[in-house]
């Protein structure tokens, strides 16, 4: 198992994911920071942005060989597994922020972090399974 979860596809789409890691945690720092949003209702569109730039780059790099499907079609599978991340995103951070008095963007990185096995799972076994 071990050797599975260390596979070249787990490496690219952790590599992709912290991409879209950085993305989402200027985007939410920017919402926060600039624009005075509070951090969970800035996390929801900094956690779509990102999520969108995780899907292209896993969509053209990480599963480029599963493409068989059109663009669109893999977005909307992908997004459905993003949504609960999403939830869990949200969980994470409040429980960091709220009860262990940590700062919202160690939260976040918390937060992205307890998600990251969730996501490759559900990826390869939906959005960008072999057919």
């Amino acid at each position: 198992m071990i050797k599975k979860i260390l596979s070249i596809k787990f490496i690219r789409f952790s590599i992709s994911g912290g991409i879209a890691t950085l993305v989402d945690v200027i985007v939410l720092y920017a919402l926060v920071e600039w624009f005075r949003v509070w951090y969970l209702a800035a996390a929801v569109p900094s956690f779509l942005v990102g999520s969108f730039v995780h899907f292209l780059i896993s969509y053209f790099w990480v599963f480029e060989h599963e493409r068989a499907t059109k663009f669109w079609k893999k977005y909307l599978k992908f997004t459905s597994i993003h949504i609960l991340s999403l939830f869990i995103n949200l969980l994470l951070m409040y429980i960091f922020v709220e009860f262990l008095k940590t700062h919202y963007l160690i939260g976040k990185i918390a937060a992205i972090a307890g998600s990251l096995l969730w996501n490759f799972w559900g990826n390869k076994k939906f959005t960008f399974k072999k057919i």
